[in-house]
């Protein structure tokens, strides 16, 4: 008798502590939200275009030692503009990415749950390797050789679709939630 009652507890505690969907996607929205405004202040200000033709302005086209030293500048300053972005967008993306694998998905959306963690790892893991090889280029050729071999569009992308997937779930089961897929 004793286990019988002590078993319904563990039960009745169990169905006590299970995430609902509504409940569910208000903790990823908060997640994403928390993210949004982790990240929105990255880019702001930061205009490598702008900061390149401020560098090209007083360069003399016909002066080969000024070219070398503005596409030198020019290296430098993509290089650092880029890493502190990078740098910054890996410690919110891993935290977001934590918080999303601590959240209990319910049954009905484990499986997108579960794809949406392991895409979000793989993006986090990335960046250290992509910060690595941008760091590595000699000159604007090499960082844009860089940034284009780098799987962080990819896996980026991949990572978005499978947010979208689940805000697709919510938007099906009639949950208003905003889960910011970019």
């Amino acid at each position: 008798m004793r286990r019988l009652l002590i078993a319904i507890v563990l039960v009745v505690a169990a169905c006590g502590q299970a995430t609902t969907i509504d409940e569910y996607f208000m903790d990823i929205e908060s997640a994403a939200q928390d993210f949004d405004a982790a990240t929105e202040p990255l880019t702001a200000g930061v205009d490598l275009d702008s900061d390149l033709a401020a560098l090209a302005e007083n360069v003399d086209p016909n002066d080969p030692e000024q070219v070398a030293q503005f596409f030198e500048d020019a290296t430098d300053l993509a290089k650092t503009q880029t890493d502190i972005i990078l740098s910054e967008a890996e410690v919110a993306a891993a935290a977001f990415v934590a918080r999303l694998a601590g959240i209990d998905p319910p049954n009905a959306v484990a499986d997108e749950h579960a794809t949406t963690v392991q895409r979000g790892e793989a993006l986090v893991e990335e960046i250290p390797r992509t910060r690595a090889s941008l760091d590595a280029a000699q000159t604007l050729d090499d960082f844009a050789d860089a940034l284009a071999a780098s799987p962080i569009g990819r896996l980026s992308e991949e990572f978005s679709a499978s947010c979208r997937d689940l805000q697709a779930i919510a938007d099906g089961e009639g949950i208003a939630v905003d889960l910011g897929c970019g």
